[in-house]
């Protein structure tokens, strides 16, 4: 499929919309992640621990995903991976914080959550547009995730400043996140359906 012909399908604005609702909630997370947790009374060091966890995490879903979407309907995997940063974002939000090991239960799953998406994008968009023009829709598709991830650290740092917590931008980051279903389950299974 061309840049032109994939451009007008409903799949490529799905995908668009999709990854910028996610990444526009995780990179204002992302960065104010340390300071999230030295608000709720950790140290900078555990913080900083905390954090490189969920990375380490994020690398179980990144190796995990791929061969998933080869066994499973990837949309149903990306949908287990929304979910799992649905539930990770929740504990962190709902539960009582200053339990560091729910803290780190919280980044165990929002981080296999958020890395299993991060292989997924790359093949979806084979998956649907086919190989011929993988690289200029990828970089497309990035705009947009690019464009929503800037908003996301100001955001973050705008609700704290306003209201000295960053209780708001986690409830807008779950919100987003919790939008992408429906464009997730949306998507076509492949380019020949």
């Amino acid at each position: 499929m061309t840049v032109a012909e994939a451009v007008a399908t409903r799949d490529f604005w799905f995908i668009t919309i999709l990854f910028s609702l996610m990444f526009m909630g995780i990179s204002g997370l992302m960065v104010h992640f340390i300071p999230l947790l030295e608000d709720l009374n950790y140290s900078s060091a555990q913080a900083a621990s905390i954090l490189g966890f969920m990375f380490l995490f994020s690398g179980i879903g990144r190796i995990s995903s791929g061969f998933l979407a080869d066994v499973f309907d990837y949309r149903m995997v990306l949908a287990g991976l929304v979910g799992m940063q649905i539930i990770g974002l929740g504990i962190l939000s709902f539960t009582d914080a200053s339990k560091i090991s729910l803290v780190i239960l919280s980044t165990l799953i929002f981080g296999i959550g958020f890395g299993g998406t991060i292989p997924l994008r790359p093949y979806i968009i084979i998956r649907i547009f086919g190989p011929n023009s993988f690289g200029s829709l990828q970089g497309l598709l990035q705009m947009g995730a690019i464009g929503a991830g800037a908003f996301g650290p100001v955001f973050y740092g705008w609700t704290f400043d306003t209201w000295g917590s960053y209780d708001v931008a986690i409830y807008v980051t779950l919100v987003t996140i919790v939008m992408t279903l429906p464009f997730v389950i949306m998507l076509r299974r492949s380019a020949k359906s």
